[in-house]
């Protein structure tokens, strides 16, 4: 199991990940492709976004480079989150792990245009998910999204009609 120190004592508060004696992060097959992650991965949003972040940009990165040095391999994020920042932090906190790590990012929501926090709508388009695609690689910094899925569903489109976009499947 991994956990924060502090909350293994009960408090609520980031600090280093721990294993309790004698637990193993396992792994999982995803799909039929056999992506293989770490049975425990780590959702990233409130690393630089919502009501209240849980740390700095630095404690955070370390945070990470903790949770690969004991196992985990799986990484959840979004463009929406900050928007951008999620991202962009998991591309630098990960970067020396490229080849070690599994990385999902989302699409599906348009992003208000000052850039603030938050969404108007939802845009599964192809072109808005290739959009959303090319950006996302560049803040993770990798050629590849590993696995990249729909954040909500957009009822004006099918999902099967959203998938043929022109990205290396």
């Amino acid at each position: 199991m991994l956990r924060t120190s502090d909350e293994a004592l009960g408090e609520q508060n980031v600090g280093q990940i721990v294993f309790k004696k004698g637990d193993e992060l396992k792994t999982r097959v995803l799909g039929k492709r056999g992506l293989e992650v770490s049975a425990m991965g780590l959702g990233c949003m409130r690393m630089s976004f919502g009501d209240a972040p849980i740390g700095s940009k630095e404690e955070m990165v370390q945070f990470v480079h903790q949770a690969v040095e004991r196992g985990v391999t799986f990484f959840d994020t979004a463009e929406v989150y900050g928007p951008f920042t999620n991202e962009e932090l998991l591309g630098e906190a990960l970067e020396p792990y490229k080849n070690r790590v599994i990385i999902a990012t989302k699409f599906g929501f348009q992003l208000k245009q000052d850039g603030s926090p938050g969404w108007t709508g939802l845009d599964s388009s192809p072109k808005r998910i290739k959009q959303v695609a090319e950006e996302s690689l560049k803040r993770l910094r990798v050629d590849a999204i590993d696995l990249f899925y729909q954040h909500r569903p957009d009822s004006r489109r099918q999902s099967e009609a959203f998938w043929p976009v022109g990205i290396d499947s």
